[in-house]
């Protein structure tokens, strides 16, 4: 297959990573790609390495444009993409030379709407080996219904929206929801997830994501996650996902909560969280499904947050006694 595949590269102030972004992506083992860099009102010297790079790769694409969030930049990139297949890739992040192969392999071998690799975490001290390549041949194959449910309950398929090859034609009637600044792939993947008839899926991490240090909490931050978790609650699920989507917007709440730490939350925001703790823990508790750490969350919150305060702290001691 050689068939087009559009790679979506929103680009903001990260001329210290976007270099060796560019060149992962460039030098992928598959050719007919385009790449779409859609430059978001950076202020640092970004957008000179686009226009550099554009002007050496004619399969490079750069859309300049002001400042208003990652959705946008796609949203934007989508409307010019030519590709049979899009995938994204972040600006600080780096690809394997044959992901793209890999992708486009198993999405046309099994007539799949969308396939997914495996991710490895990096940090800036510890940048990967590029030409370390991965051979499993192991597929898993879903059905829309059953890959959602998994992307729900966050276990073997990732809420990212990198390291996923998606068919164009899922965008036709889904676009990136620009209000939302946090969890935004989580909820375009409930779209397109929603609709795919076939995902297949392999573990191998041919993505390779760059945790940053030092990302602090900011006042806003939970008043973010509340927007996602009132465009959860709008949802209309059938029976088959209820329980998954209920243990999302369980997990949602509560991380929403810790993330805010010693920050103040709104009292009507608070009120919320703790209606919705209580309307969806037992659901939590008694699901078979549902991933252990999400249970001790519920059953600990009969000691009210203070429980679910006690159990993160635990969590993230044991967390770190095994980093050392």
């Amino acid at each position: 297959m050689n068939d087009l595949v559009s790679i979506i590269i929103p680009v903001y102030n990260v001329e210290k990573y976007l270099t060796a972004c560019l060149e992962s992506v460039v030098n992928q083992d598959y050719k007919n790609v385009e790449v779409i860099l859609v430059n978001d009102g950076s202020s640092d010297g970004s957008p000179e390495i686009c226009d550099k790079y554009a002007s050496k790769d004619n399969r490079i694409i750069v859309i300049h444009k002001g400042n208003s969030g990652v959705s946008s930049a796609r949203n934007e990139a989508l409307k010019v993409a030519k590709g049979k297949y899009v995938t994204f890739v972040d600006s600080d992040d780096l690809i394997r030379p044959n992901m793209i192969d890999r992708l486009v392999d198993d999405i046309s071998t099994y007539s799949a709407d969308i396939a997914v690799c495996g991710t490895e975490i990096f940090y800036e001290k510890n940048y990967p080996d590029l030409n370390k390549l991965y051979s499993n041949d192991k597929k898993y194959i879903y059905d829309g219904e059953d890959a959602l449910k998994d992307l729900l309950y966050q276990k073997n398929i990732t809420n990212a929206l990198h390291g996923k090859l998606y068919k164009k034609s899922l965008f036709d009637d889904a676009n990136f929801s620009e209000d939302l600044a946090i969890g935004e792939d989580l909820y375009i993947n409930y779209q397109l997830f929603s609709v795919a008839k076939k995902i297949v899926r392999i573990n191998d991490q041919l993505y390779l994501y760059l945790q940053r240090e030092g990302s602090a909490i900011n006042s806003s931050t939970y008043k973010k996650r509340m927007s996602l978790i009132n465009k959860l609650l709008d949802i209309k699920p059938n029976e088959i996902i209820l329980e998954s989507l209920s243990n999302r917007i369980f997990m949602e709440v509560v991380f929403t909560y810790l993330d805010a730490g010693g920050l103040q939350i709104d009292n009507d925001d608070l009120t919320q969280i703790k209606e919705l703790i209580e309307k969806y823990r037992k659901n939590v508790m008694y699901d078979h499904e549902s991933r252990l750490i999400y249970k001790i969350y519920a059953a600990a919150y009969v000691f009210g947050f203070g429980g679910i305060k006690f159990i993160n702290k635990l969590k993230n001691f044991v967390k770190n006694f095994y980093r050392k």
